[in-house]
């Protein structure tokens, strides 16, 4: 790259405000959402907190494949609010999913 080009690029970064960069620590909370309609009701959850971090990680390093049995932090589940049964899931049978 040329010196005129870094230059540039160096002096709109730092003219950027902090603000508009990316985090300036990692995101770090647990989340559980549903959404109900009439028939059906949906849940996720996901955990991005530190007790998570190594699964996250590792899942990151390696196949990038959130739908795997090492998930531990996170899911989605979607039932029939009439009978209770799940439609599907992408969490094991041992995740609490209410």
């Amino acid at each position: 790259m040329n010196v005129c080009l870094l230059t540039i690029i160096l002096v709109l970064f730092l003219a950027t405000p902090a603000d508009a960069r990316a985090d300036k620590s990692p995101y770090s909370d647990t989340v559980r959402i549903v959404a109900e309609s009439q028939n059906l009701r949906v849940i996720h959850f996901h955990d991005w907190t530190e007790s998570t971090s190594e699964a996250r990680d590792q899942m990151m390093r390696t196949d990038q494949d959130p739908f795997t049995t090492s998930n531990t932090y996170s899911y989605l589940e979607c039932s029939d609010k009439s009978s209770g049964k799940v439609l599907f899931s992408t969490t094991l049978s041992s995740t609490p999913c209410n």
